[in-house]
């Protein structure tokens, strides 16, 4: 923790800034990761739509590897949004806990 003095020559002790930088951070990444999962998701999904009125053999072999594809990143985006959505919280509960720490102490030393 780091030490600010004020005016009264009171040193209060500010929280860490390092951890909810780095949520911020990871919640970021996160976004990041879901946005591509699913968009690789919606570009297997449209394939399919292509494929699915094909009676090729060879298509419809296609259609199911895309279909399993196309779970897999779907199910892959939903955890990272979730998980994007959890650490997003936890930062930005560390930032009203500064927030608030910072102002109650300067409004009652």
């Amino acid at each position: 923790m780091q030490q600010c003095i004020f005016a009264s020559g009171k040193p209060i002790k500010r929280p860490n800034k390092k951890a909810r930088d780095i949520t911020f951070i990871i919640s970021l990444g996160l976004g990041v990761a879901a946005m591509v999962t699913r968009l690789e998701d919606f570009r297997a999904t449209a394939q399919i739509v292509r494929l699915r009125h094909s009676s090729d053999a060879e298509d419809q072999a296609a259609v199911v590897r895309l279909r399993d594809r196309a779970s897999s990143f779907g199910k892959t985006s939903y955890f990272l949004l979730y998980g994007q959505i959890a650490v997003f919280v936890i930062g930005a509960t560390l930032l009203a806990f500064a927030v608030w720490h910072i102002f109650y102490n300067r409004l009652h030393p």
